[in-house]
């Protein structure tokens, strides 16, 4: 019992792995990715927290290409925010 409950704490205390998957049909990530050293997900409810790490992938976009673009740091616990100013939306 002891042991499990030490390697659920080592669990929740170290950084959790998360993949965020941009459509360049509606946001231009590579554009994104080369601009800004911050950028906003939805999150839809993840237990993300500052500290974790991303993986960003971009899906198949006109040319055939697809696959990882960034690796990442949550810089901020999740908030409600507009995204509504950010360029690089093609289609909000």
């Amino acid at each position: 019992m002891a042991l499990s409950q030490r390697r659920l704490e080592r669990q929740d205390s170290s950084p959790r792995y998360w993949a965020f998957a941009a459509d360049p049909r509606r946001y231009r990530i590579r554009d994104a990715v080369a601009d800004l050293t911050t950028d906003w997900w939805t999150t839809k409810d993840k237990p993300i927290r500052a500290g974790d790490k991303a993986i960003i992938w971009q899906t198949r976009d006109s040319a055939g290409r697809r696959g990882v673009v960034a690796l990442g740091e949550i810089a901020a616990s999740p908030e409600l925010r507009s995204d509504a100013g950010n360029p690089h939306w093609v289609s909000p």
